[in-house]
């Protein structure tokens, strides 16, 4: 939860400072222009205020506007620079006689109004586009963040049936190199084989768990794959002796695969034969065709096949979850297509397609 709450402020604010940055900046420089426009107008204003009083000897009158005649003109007033001082605007504009100019001043109490009202114009339009992007960046952070949720709260899950999984296979281990190192005797061989098996049983759930955080690379190489399947279906038969496998494979059938990754691929779906099979006649059958690979069990079958490639999905206590999920991308990085049937107290089939030969 705290991981997930600093996501969400996290996500939020950067969304959130970025497009305020974004609109105090446009608003502050739409103030400045806005400023600079009115500075402008006030300009021409007092321009128009002198050239009038050139027109008419000095008698034109304006509200705002006063003026004075100083002597003693100089050059560097011709610039005709506006300046403020206090509450007025001050120009000095040269005249016709050479030794005098007019001093203007025009009250800035209209400019500032202007600049107040454009002030707080500009604020209301800021303030309320500040509301409306900080709900907005709180509703996308939200959805942003609950993929998040979700994968934490799978991963909750995924590590508790994982602990449960070690568990289980590390407890057996111990109770019979316990009982082993205490009591010998005539179950001394199945003690043995239950080590044996629980032993495989973590190193088969590392090695899928390897592949999940690190997977190996894939390269493709023309070899012969009926020595594999034969190979790795003969350590299951003497891991499972009591179920019967069933081959009907070629002398031959070249394809390209990774040999690592196909082998995984064949450990995760027999091991997932095994185990589900019938418990009163228990069966593997495993056919290799021209262009597939078959692999069927006689056991309990699935309620749901079509979630059977989802992470972390398992509908018996005994599986981990992710090694279907695993052999889907396996197979993927190989170009292999899966497909996956299986109905409940029937059995499960799993094909393999391959696209090179």
């Amino acid at each position: 939860m705290q991981y997930k709450n600093h996501s969400l402020l996290h996500f939020f604010w950067i969304y959130f400072g970025s497009v305020a940055i974004l609109i105090i900046s446009a608003g502050t420089f739409y103030f400045y222009e806005q400023k600079a426009v009115s500075l402008s107008h006030e300009h021409d204003t007092i321009l128009h205020y002198a050239k009038m009083q050139q027109y008419t000897g000095n008698s034109y009158t304006e509200p705002l506007f006063s003026f004075d005649i100083k002597q003693h003109y100089r050059p560097w007033y011709e610039k005709s620079v506006m300046r403020i001082e206090g509450e007025s605007f001050i120009y000095e504009a040269p005249t016709q006689r050479p030794n005098e100019f007019l001093l203007i001043k025009k009250r800035t109490s209209a400019y500032d109004e202007v600049r107040r009202a454009l002030l707080v114009k500009i604020s209301t339009t800021v303030l309320v586009l500040l509301g409306l992007f900080s709900f907005l960046s709180w509703v996308l952070a939200r959805k942003a963040v609950r993929p998040l949720k979700m994968i934490i709260r799978n991963l909750d899950v995924f590590l508790k049936d994982l602990v449960h999984d070690l568990n289980t296979p590390a407890t057996s281990i111990l109770l019979n190199a316990r009982l082993l190192r205490t009591k010998s005797g005539a179950n001394d061989a199945k003690r043995i084989e239950r080590i044996e098996s629980s032993t495989n049983e973590i190193l088969s759930l590392y090695k899928n768990l390897s592949i999940l955080l690190n997977e190996h690379k894939v390269e493709l190489v023309k070899q012969d794959i009926v020595s594999i399947i034969t190979q790795v279906s003969e350590q299951f038969q003497e891991l499972y002796p009591a179920i019967l496998f069933r081959l009907e494979l070629p002398t031959e059938s070249v394809h390209k695969i990774d040999r690592q990754t196909f082998e995984q691929i064949l450990r995760n779906l027999l091991a997932n034969a095994c185990k589900y099979s019938s418990e009163s006649d228990p069966m593997v059958d495993i056919v290799l065709e021209k262009k597939s690979l078959e692999i069927k069990d006689n056991g309990i079958g699935m309620r749901h096949p079509e979630k059977v490639f989802e992470r972390l999905y398992s509908e018996h206590s005994q599986g981990h979850g992710i090694g279907m999920h695993i052999v889907q991308r396996l197979s993927q990085s190989m170009g292999l297509g899966i497909s996956f049937d299986s109905e409940k107290n029937v059995g499960t089939k799993v094909i393999l397609e391959f696209a090179h030969r």
